[in-house]
C-alpha cells in the first residue's frame, strides 16, 4: 500500500495539554502593577468629561462676548458678525496663547487645558488641527471654571479678551 494520496492528510498526535488555570475553575493571579510616577500636579477631579466641558464652555464664551458687544450701538448684521469674528476657533486659539503666554493660568488649569487638546476630535476641514485643539482646550477651561468658579472665569476672561471700547 505505498504512500497516502496527495491532498489527504493524516490525523495529527494531539498534544497533552494541560488546562489553563481559567479553564480549571481558579482564579489567575496577577503581578502587583508598579505605582505611577508622581505627578508634580495633582490632576483636578472634573464634573464632566473633557468635551462636554468644552461644549459649555463654548457657549459661555459666546455669551460674554454677546454681552460686551450688545453695549456697542450698531446694526444687527454687524453685531452678528462682530461676534462670529470673536468666537471663531482662530480667534480662541489667540485667546488661550493670550493667556499662557501672561502666566494668568495655575497648574490645575493648564492640565484642564492639555487634557481637552488632547481629546479633541477631528476639526472642519477649513482649520489647522493645532488651532482646533487650543480653541478646544480654551472651551473647557472656560466651563470647567464656570462649574466651579465663576470669580476666577471672569478673571481669565478679562486676561483672555480686552473689553470692547465704543
Amino acid at each position: 500500500m505505498g504512500s497516502p494520496r496527495r491532498g489527504t492528510s493524516l490525523p495529527k498526535k494531539s498534544r497533552n495539554l494541560r488546562p489553563s488555570a481559567a479553564a480549571a475553575g481558579k482564579p489567575r493571579r496577577l503581578r502587583p502593577l508598579a505605582p505611577p510616577p508622581p505627578r508634580v500636579v495633582p490632576t483636578p477631579t472634573l464634573p464632566h468629561p473633557t468635551l462636554s466641558l468644552a461644549y459649555l464652555g463654548d457657549a459661555v464664551y459666546e455669551l460674554y462676548v454677546r454681552g460686551q458687544e450688545a453695549t456697542l450701538p450698531q446694526a444687527p448684521h454687524l453685531y452678528r458678525q462682530a461676534v462670529v469674528a470673536r468666537v471663531r476657533a482662530e480667534a480662541q486659539a489667540l485667546c488661550l496663547e493670550a493667556l499662557l503666554a501672561g502666566a494668568h493660568l495655575t497648574a490645575p488649569e493648564r492640565d484642564i487645558v492639555r487634557r481637552a487638546r488632547n481629546a479633541a476630535g477631528k476639526p472642519a476641514r477649513r482649520l489647522d488641527p493645532e488651532i482646533y485643539q487650543k480653541a478646544t482646550g480654551f472651551e473647557a477651561l472656560l466651563g470647567y471654571l464656570y462649574l466651579s468658579d465663576p470669580v476666577r472665569l471672569q478673571a481669565v476672561l478679562a486676561w483672555s479678551h480686552p473689553p470692547v471700547s465704543p
